[in-house]
């Protein structure tokens, strides 16, 4: 699918249009051109619907099958370290199956567990994934000694929670998301802040981005950088629409899902390790 750079790029385009053809002072050569102003943003119109149906397809049960259903079509039951079936909602043949079994025998992301701390059995791969989360992960796959870290963290809203030392541990060593100590710790993460995030745990050099990888990710944006490295690295990829084919767009701004989230960690484990 061809996509037009950007909705403002391409009504300004048609905008500039109308301009020059006012200047002819032709009503015929007006309305001319406002018809195919007119039937510019129809397009654009159509375009941005389609670029909203791609997006939604991620969260729907076209990217996660029912996963009861495929699990019992599968030879396996759930994802295995060995012998021992971990999650009941991790089916063999999933896509994420060998990145959640990776995560959790590293102890980086472990499913869901009772309040008396008792495993579920669930990783719940379609779920968001929060700042408090990403801090943990991130904390445990560099494997920073948390004993080093401040008591509390500046952040106040994280000083009460369960995440405290991670937090703490995240503003100190200066990633960006949790520096200034204002974020709020129980929202969910954005794709740009774990990308930046897993490649600020990591030590991973920044490269020069050209804004142009990804129709959504400019040559301003504050993420870029550690986006188009991560891309580049083969850490992450943009989105693909339901045929399988790419879209252009990245998502920076989308939420991320722990399915998502454990590819990003066990790839960067791979790629570069500590």
């Amino acid at each position: 699918m061809v996509r037009p750079i950007s909705f403002f790029a391409a009504g300004s385009l048609a905008l500039l249009t109308v301009q020059v053809a006012l200047a002819a002072v032709t009503p015929e050569s007006f309305l001319e051109n406002l018809d195919e102003y007119g039937a510019e943003l129809t397009s654009t119109a159509a375009d941005q619907t389609q670029l909203s149906e791609d997006r939604a397809y991620e969260h729907t049960s076209g990217f996660f099958p029912a996963l009861a259903e495929e699990a019992s079509s599968q030879t396996g039951t759930g994802a295995e370290i060995g012998s021992t079936a971990l999650f009941t909602d991790v089916p063999t043949g999933a896509w994420f199956a060998r990145y959640a079994s990776d995560m959790a025998e590293q102890r980086i992301m472990e499913g869901y567990k009772d309040a008396a701390g008792q495993p579920l059995g669930t990783f719940g791969p379609a779920d968001p994934v929060t700042i408090e989360q990403i801090a943990k992960m991130a904390v445990i796959a560099a494997r920073v000694d948390q004993t080093k870290c401040p008591a509390s963290p500046k952040n106040a809203e994280a000083g009460s929670r369960w995440s405290a030392q991670f937090i703490a541990c995240a503003e100190q060593l200066g990633w960006q998301v949790f520096a200034d100590g204002a974020v709020d710790p129980s929202r969910s993460a954005l794709r740009s802040e774990v990308v930046t995030t897993v490649l600020e745990a990591f030590g991973r050099e920044l490269e020069p981005a050209s804004g142009t990888l990804f129709q959504d990710v400019s040559s301003t944006m504050p993420a870029r950088h550690a986006i188009e490295t991560a891309a580049r690295d083969g850490i992450v990829s943009g989105y693909t629409n339901s045929e399988g084919n790419p879209t252009g767009f990245f998502g920076p701004f989308d939420n991320v899902n722990r399915a998502e989230t454990a590819k990003i960690f066990s790839l960067a484990l791979d790629t570069y390790g500590l």
